[in-house]
């Protein structure tokens, strides 16, 4: 089953060559490792596991196979566990740059500002946007 980034919970975006990662819910925020900012662009545009196996295994050739599969495996499912990806309808196929030496993907969780997201009056926006017009 295809997955991508939950647009409904996560703001995601690259800072002086970091993903940053933000779940708007949880009030956590997240910094992606090694492989992990180029696996999460593939993320964003809708992808399947095999696709990001197949992505990993062409720029790490030199690579154990097995071991980048754990290492995905890892990765997705850390990145599921903090409702980061979803489900979606169907994937996409495109290509992105890794870095020459292969750094395992990790998932880095922060809660240290949980308090502060969450008490942003943003989080309480509608379709008519905020500040809501006076009548």
């Amino acid at each position: 089953m295809p997955f991508k980034e939950n647009s409904q919970k996560v703001v995601s975006d690259l800072i002086d060559g970091e993903m940053m990662l933000l779940n708007m819910e949880a009030g956590h925020y997240y910094s992606l490792v090694g492989a992990g900012a180029p696996l999460w662009s593939l993320i964003c545009q809708g992808t399947t596991r095999e696709a990001l196996l197949e992505s990993l295994n062409t720029a790490y050739p030199e690579n154990d196979s097995k071991s980048l599969e754990a290492d995905l495996d890892q990765f997705l499912e850390s990145l599921r566990a903090e409702e980061l990806i979803s489900e979606c309808a169907e994937a996409q196929s495109s290509k992105v740059e890794f870095e020459k030496d292969y750094t395992a993907p990790k998932l880095a969780t922060y809660s240290d500002l949980q308090d502060l997201l969450l008490l942003d009056p943003i989080h309480d926006v509608d379709e008519t946007g905020w500040p809501a017009a006076a009548s």
